[in-house]
């Protein structure tokens, strides 16, 4: 096998350091840019809310969100096996490998968003009333369908990630969100045409995803790395550990994507357009805590990772359980905060029209606190057992959350949305929970 030297420290930013050290470090650096884009994505929702009327502006979410949908099912997660396989190629001198994993992972990415995209042109071209979206919205909602084309390269995460460059991940949050900010302002401006804002949407969709991977491969190039196959295509094993990973992770994104977007099409079709314009100004606002799960997953997953390359579960319990106690007190916190300022915020930030979300709003906090506690066993699960036994968890969880949505809608409206996602959490929680058990008596009997 051909090794390469690793570039010089100068150039490669190895992870250096204690693990709380990275852990506080890179936190503070996406915590900072994702709630500096968190504040300008809602700007540019309340802006979007005055400038539309409700069906509009809750066919616009619509697009948005069931673009998203079709691109999460057909998405695969590459950026876990890169972090995974690749940091572990990187950290034993490996360059062609790890070169190899981003060509493999960038292969898979192209053709996802491929299929994706014919898939939702074929979608929208014959179905489009399935989720409320009616006839003169038919070519708002091709130019949405199109843009899936531009999404979904994740390999680019794990690429920042395994060279420890979370604060261009942070860049780039910052610099999209402030584009489709602006873009926004201009079409409220001008009281621009529908048709505008599906290319609003088709910017929110695409644009973080493009600049991410082209940043990606600058920074590949700066270090001496490029994209290659050659090396995988060889070795059988590997390239069958790759994609073992990136269909089973895939499955489980398929699961949290019907959960994450899969609500506002369920709404549209069960409740109404207009109900999906309110449920997403609350998921909006309950958002900003979901972007903490988000930062904290990719924070602390390569941690995890090199913590069970080395064998060291007990440490990585013990890392799991200051984390989930510090998760339950931030979730107590938001909760109390939800219910007492709600309704008060909803009305200043989107407008009166949008105060019947507080009690929603509520519900989805819950969630998103919650959420934070099921991160952390799910990773904990995926570093230590494998992404296969955390398919059954992510199972159990999406068929929770439809149960609840399909019986809880035509009876409670946008309630039932609150409490399918509570509902999802706490069964992708006490799955992974069961595995750990099991995982830590086959541990103790060692």
């Amino acid at each position: 096998m051909s090794v390469r030297p690793l570039p010089p420290k100068s150039q490669f930013r190895s992870r250096t350091g204690g693990v709380r050290q990275r852990v506080v470090k890179n936190l503070i650096l996406l915590g900072g840019s994702s709630g500096a884009s968190a504040l300008l994505s809602m700007l540019s929702t309340a802006t979007n809310s005055r400038a539309l009327n409700l069906t509009d502006f809750g066919t616009f979410i619509l697009l948005q969100t069931s673009a998203l949908l079709v691109a999460g099912i057909f998405s695969f997660a590459t950026q876990q096996p890169i972090i995974k396989l690749g940091v572990r190629a990187l950290e034993a001198g490996e360059t062609e490998k790890f070169e190899s994993f981003v060509g493999l992972g960038l292969l898979v990415d192209t053709a996802s968003a491929v299929v994706a995209t014919i898939v939702s042109l074929v979608l929208v071209s014959t179905l489009p009333a399935l989720i409320g979206i009616s006839a003169e919205r038919i070519s708002p909602a091709i130019l949405v369908a199109a843009s899936l084309l531009f999404q979904g390269y994740r390999t680019s995460e794990g690429i920042f990630r395994a060279f420890d460059r979370f604060d261009l991940i942070g860049f780039i949050q910052i610099l999209s969100a402030a584009i489709q900010f602006l873009f926004a302002l201009i079409l409220w401006w001008y009281d621009a045409a529908f048709i505008l804002y599906a290319v609003l949407a088709a910017l929110v969709i695409s644009l973080s995803s493009c600049l991410q991977l082209i940043t990606a491969l600058f920074l590949l190039r700066s270090n001496g790395m490029w994209p290659r196959l050659r090396y995988i295509s060889a070795k059988s094993s590997e390239r069958s550990e790759f994609m073992t990973y990136c269909w089973s992770t895939s499955v489980m994104g398929t699961c949290d994507t019907i959960r994450g977007f899969g609500d506002s099409p369920l709404v549209g079709a069960l409740v109404s357009v207009e109900a999906v314009g309110i449920y997403n100004v609350a998921k909006q606002l309950a958002g900003i805590l979901r972007k903490g799960t988000a930062i904290y997953a990719s924070v602390l997953f390569p941690e995890l990772a090199s913590m069970a390359a080395a064998g060291r579960f007990l440490e990585a319990k013990r890392t799991l359980h200051k984390a989930v106690a510090v998760s339950l007190a931030i979730t107590v916190v938001a909760v109390i905060g939800s219910v007492l300022v709600g309704s008060p915020v909803l009305t200043l930030v989107f407008g009166p029209r949008f105060a019947a979300g507080s009690t929603v709003l509520t519900l989805l906090t819950l969630a998103a606190g919650l959420q934070l506690v099921s991160a952390s066993y799910s990773m904990l699960v995926q570093a230590f057992i494998g992404p296969i036994p955390l398919l059954y968890a992510y199972f159990l969880a999406a068929s929770s959350f439809l149960l609840v949505a399909f019986i809880g809608l035509s009876n409670l409206g946008v309630w039932a949305m609150g409490l399918a996602q509570i509902a999802f959490v706490i069964a992708l929680t006490a799955g992974c929970g069961l595995k750990l058990m099991r995982y830590t008596a086959q541990e103790r009997l060692l």
